[in-house]
């Protein structure tokens, strides 16, 4: 009796990059397993760059500049101990220059996007993890998507509804942090920590937490419990900040 021929081995390949972006927004678990598998950050990093990019022009074309920078001085610290005529010197020094500004903001988003991925290595080699920096890099990007995007992109669906605004009416014109139902006139640190309680922020870290959990191999709850530290830690920075300047 002759033999069968052997059956070859099943193999199955990793998703490609557009896939795994699409499934992040309808099913995290099975996005980040296949980041695990093979770890493709470019495509996620294109989305958040274009989005940012994109919200950027649609807000800078409602700002008052002038506005947005005098709104910043006279809140600081140091702004409120200078004199009417040096206040309006360093708004028509600073108007000049602040689309420079946010066009280095959108430049600097990668660096940004690495510390940030480079703070969650570090808490996953705390926590006992043994992932590598890239697999980080890429769940850290996958988990920015969802909420970047809807984000983004509701802020310059509202902000193109409106007239001039500044920097501080931008902020609170979507409702979706504490920060944007405060007075203009509560305390600068109140407003600060107000402002990190945003239903996108947390929705990240829900999505970070998965994400993490999956790429570093360790339980959701301790993944949690070093996003929650991290974020902690960025709501004190932001106090503290808004406290001195």
């Amino acid at each position: 009796m002759s033999s069968l021929p052997p059956t070859p081995e099943t193999t199955t390949s990793a998703p490609s990059a557009l896939a795994v972006v699409l499934r992040v927004f309808r099913a995290p678990t099975q996005a980040f397993e296949a980041v695990k598998q093979s770890p493709r950050w470019w495509l996620a990093l294109i989305v958040l760059l274009a989005v940012s990019m994109a919200t950027q022009v649609v807000v800078i074309r409602h700002m008052d500049m002038e506005g947005t920078v005098r709104e910043q001085i006279t809140s600081s610290t140091r702004g409120r101990q200078l004199s009417d005529e040096q206040i309006e010197q360093a708004v028509r020094q600073g108007a000049r220059f602040a689309p420079i500004g946010a066009a280095m903001g959108v430049v600097a988003t990668p660096v940004i996007f690495l510390i940030i991925a480079a703070v969650y290595f570090l808490g996953l080699k705390a926590a006992g993890s043994e992932a590598e920096f890239k697999p980080v890099f890429a769940t850290t990007l996958h988990a920015m998507l969802p909420p970047g995007v809807v984000g983004g992109a509701l802020t310059a669906v509202v902000v193109a509804q409106k007239g001039t605004l500044t920097g501080g009416e931008v902020a609170r014109v979507v409702k979706s942090n504490l920060g944007a139902f405060l007075s203009p006139d509560a305390p600068a640190a109140l407003r600060a920590a107000a402002e990190v309680l945003d239903v996108f922020n947390i929705w990240m870290w829900i999505l970070l937490a998965i994400g993490l959990s999956i790429t570093g191999g360790i339980p959701r709850a301790r993944a949690a419990a070093l996003v929650a530290v991290v974020w902690l830690g960025w709501v004190g920075i932001r106090v503290l900040l808004a406290t001195l300047f």
